[in-house]
């Protein structure tokens, strides 16, 4: 059998800089296939996030991509089931929902006819129920999905129902929607085996992710609520962000400097990067502001902010010398960037150079084994620290962007984040949990 540390160290190898590689990469270029990767970690996604990377960004795959995907992974005339695209499919089932608003929509544009698995008896259904049941637990919708040969609408077809299948196979339902608040925690709690999370799509628990999203809003919310530290989005504590900033600083190349700040410091996001230009920026009573235009906005209007000249730092007012580097950089160029940068590697890098050995790390071929510090832990880092300054919800939402790009981070994040943490906090937009 290969080692897992084999595998993972083939998919870091191929990687570009924070980019994994796809399945096609992966198959032409690897010494393995990629069916290795799906049979050792049960899905594509799920292996690039045990080599610590992020799957792309699905939300702005081609629909032929996608159609093509489930065309890879048919069988003649048959299209692949749910839970096999899932677990085989270079893309996650929820992004073909999302994008065609069923997975039989999706087949049929594939141009398939979608599976009705009418032939398979009650008993077979029952049998396999019973088969992943665990003592009197039954299966969850998540983990039949994973772990069966069939669909779990097929069980909701034939029963009328998941919770009637359940009953007919000799189980009660959990009645989830009447479970407490704090018997989920704790259970997610016990679920969880070491201090960090899994992403959703990785979590095996008693009570299915859905749950918790509709109780608490979110997973990244229930998570936090737990007090367990998410996989993503995860803030730097105070500390850390003093020692990344002061490592940004001592960066001897002007633009290293210079992007680790604008990360640091602002809500742009490695897509609106590049697109930095000195049309963008505007200097108003000694202030900076970067008005980013309505055509490079998820929200369609235009988006404007103001470069921070300072920040906190345990009640002290440091300089950020943003304004200053911005200025000198566009007296000299047009653009700061040009072609496709790897802004994730220089977050690294800069967070190596910092010394946060207490954050987990991730192996780059580029540039070895290195914290990971992504850019969106600092955005949100960014939005903690603003919103335990008190700043007013309309500024955080202004200066981080929220609603302009497609982060998915919110203010209640930033608010329930700190009320888990902090012993005394408290914000005139924010009224608790309740």
């Amino acid at each position: 059998m290969i080692p897992e540390e084999d595998i993972l160290a083939e998919i870091d190898r191929l990687a570009d800089g924070d980019s994994p590689p796809t399945r096609e990469e992966f198959d032409d270029s690897a010494k393995y296939a990629s069916g290795t990767v799906v049979n050792r970690f049960d899905s594509w996604n799920n292996g690039l996030r045990k080599a610590g990377y992020e799957p792309n960004k699905e939300q702005s795959i081609p629909d032929e991509d996608l159609l093509a995907e489930i065309n890879h992974l048919a069988d003649g005339d048959s299209p692949p089931t749910a839970p096999e695209f899932n677990r085989e499919g270079e893309y996650g089932i929820n992004t073909i929902l999302r994008r065609f608003g069923s997975w039989n929509a999706g087949v049929k544009k594939a141009g398939y006819e979608p599976n009705v698995e009418r032939n398979v008896s009650e008993e077979n259904l029952v049998a396999e129920i019973n088969r992943l049941a665990e003592g009197n637990s039954p299966p969850t919708v998540h983990e039949f999905n994973k772990k069966s040969e069939h669909d779990a609408t097929t069980v909701q077809r034939r029963f009328g129902g998941w919770n009637a299948g359940l009953r007919k196979a000799g189980y009660e339902p959990n009645k989830e929607q009447s479970i407490p608040d704090e018997t989920l925690l704790k259970q997610l709690q016990t679920d969880v085996q070491g201090e960090i999370a899994p992403q959703r799509k990785e979590f095996n628990g008693r009570y299915h992710t859905g749950t918790y999203e509709r109780r608490f809003g979110s997973w990244w919310r229930a998570v936090v609520r737990a007090k367990i530290q998410p996989a993503s989005r995860r803030p730097l504590t105070s500390n850390q962000f003093r020692q990344f900033f002061k490592a940004a600083k001592d960066q001897k190349q002007p633009k290293r400097e210079l992007t680790a700040l604008l990360i640091q410091f602002s809500g742009l996001t490695r897509q609106l990067l590049p697109c930095l230009s000195t049309s963008w920026l505007t200097a108003r009573a000694g202030d900076i502001l970067v008005r980013v235009p309505e055509e490079h906005t998820q929200s369609g209007d235009r988006w404007t902010f103001k470069v921070p000249a300072s920040w906190s730092d345990a009640g002290t007012q440091r300089e950020t010398g943003l304004p200053g580097l911005l200025q000198w950089y566009f007296e000299h160029y047009d653009s700061i960037y040009s072609g496709d940068r790897h802004f994730s590697q220089i977050v690294f890098q800069v967070a190596d150079d910092a010394g946060l050995t207490n954050r987990e790390h991730v192996t780059r071929d580029k540039i070895g084994t290195v914290p990971l510090v992504r850019p969106s832990d600092l955005r949100v880092t960014g939005g903690v620290r603003m919103t335990r300054n008190g700043a007013p919800t309309h500024r955080i939402r202004r200066h981080l962007g929220i609603g302009h790009t497609d982060w998915k981070a919110s203010l209640k994040d930033f608010f329930i984040w700190c009320e888990v943490h902090d012993d005394d906090f408290s914000h005139p937009d924010w009224d608790g949990f309740r």
